[in-house]
């Protein structure tokens, strides 16, 4: 079987998602607050933790960094692949991950999760080209919301009430960070984020009416 296309996301807006839509079909997509069907995500970042839950439990625990928050990862036999390479994976290392949505019930409200389908050392080239993509998707899914044209992006409006300038800024977080841009001079450096931005979609600030899109 074909499987989905997994959607680049950061860990800010990613850790906002918990809305599942109806489907007539077995597979479950959840709405992005940014307004797209999501069932499978491609992250990149930091494996801060990895953790067993107990001695010969088959179930680990992760935390993965990248330049915008922390995705809470858990990983058992049935993801084969990921949990074969997961014993081999050392804590700190770059690691590219392809995973499933899961959204947990708490006592202090719904916590989204992923579930590694396949997870993989890469270098820092990788995960710089994924921040840049991610920030272009990212940007993309805004300006569809903007128009406030496609059925999904009403119903985002409707379900999150999104603050769409938070995930603006997570895009500058994550050009700051693979850029090395110093955030005690954020004002002097701002012209600098605006050409990255410029770079890599067309993006004009003036556009960003974040009044309007709301």
């Amino acid at each position: 079987m074909k499987r989905e296309v997994a959607v680049r996301m950061f860990s800010t807006e990613f850790i906002d998602m918990f809305h599942q839509l109806k489907s007539n079909s077995k597979t479950i997509y959840y709405l992005a607050p940014t307004g797209v069907p999501v069932n499978r995500v491609f992250a990149v970042g930091v494996l801060l933790e990895k953790h067993e839950t107990s001695t010969e439990s088959n179930f680990w625990k992760i935390k993965i960094a990248d330049p915008t928050g922390t995705f809470y990862g858990y990983i058992s036999r049935y993801q084969t692949e990921s949990f074969e390479k997961i014993h081999d994976i050392s804590e700190l290392s770059i690691v590219a991950v392809t995973g499933k949505i899961k959204v947990l019930e708490t006592e202090n409200g719904k916590f989204t999760t992923l579930r590694p389908e396949n997870i993989t050392t890469v270098d820092e080239t990788i995960r710089d080209l994924w921040v840049c993509e991610t920030a272009k998707r990212t940007l993309e899914r805004i300006a569809i919301m903007k128009e406030k044209t496609s059925k999904l992006s009403k119903m985002a409006l409707e379900v999150y009430k999104p603050d769409l300038g938070k995930y603006i800024n997570s895009v500058k977080e994550s050009l700051r960070a693979i850029h090395d841009l110093s955030e005690s001079k954020e004002e002097d450096n701002e012209e600098d984020i605006d050409e990255l931005l410029e770079e890599i979609y067309d993006f004009t600030a003036d556009e960003w009416d974040m009044e309007q899109i709301m």
